[in-house]
């Protein structure tokens, strides 16, 4: 009981303090509408696939809410720069044991009138995947679920800088 009194009452402390930190209430939730996701990276379906981890990283946040484009007061665009695939662990013979994959995205934050709230070029993520050279099918399904995880990360560092501008905001 006297922890969570404490707790209570550094978090007041540090709201009334003007530091940019503060307990968020229900009306605290940043409206943001999430455009289609622009796909220039030349992996088949990459860009659906961080369309829907960016749906998914919004949906567990605290801080944000989706909404219509029309309510939204903060639109959000993102386009996928580009995707790679390289060896980076060989066996015997050469044959590639271990792949990474690199993604590399544009986001761009505004406000439904345009202006630029915050613009991440040349965000980068990667994620190793095993391959099993005698099963094709094997590496395919390995490297589907590293691009899931890679979606992933890529979305919640976009949504967290995007947390951290609206924060310099003042937390609007």
């Amino acid at each position: 009981m006297a922890r969570a009194l404490l707790l209570v009452a550094l978090a007041a402390a540090l709201a009334g303090a003007g530091c940019g930190y503060r307990v968020l209430g229900a009306g605290d939730r940043g409206s943001l509408w999430i455009a289609p996701v622009v796909d220039g990276g030349g992996e088949p379906l990459f860009g659906a696939t961080l369309a829907r981890a960016l749906a998914r990283e919004a949906v567990g946040r605290a801080d944000a809410s989706l909404a219509s484009r029309e309510s939204a007061a903060v639109h959000l665009a993102v386009r996928v720069d580009g995707v790679s695939e390289a060896g980076v662990a060989y066996g015997v013979g050469d044959v590639v044991r271990e792949y990474r994959v690199t993604a590399a995205v544009t986001a761009t934050a505004t406000r439904p009138g345009g202006e630029v709230l915050w613009r991440g070029a040349g965000l980068r993520a990667d994620r190793a995947y095993g391959a099993v050279p005698a099963d094709a099918s094997a590496t395919e399904a390995a490297k589907g679920r590293a691009l899931e995880v890679l979606a992933a990360d890529l979305a919640r560092e976009v949504l967290r800088r995007l947390a951290l501008v609206r924060a310099g905001e003042g937390g609007r």
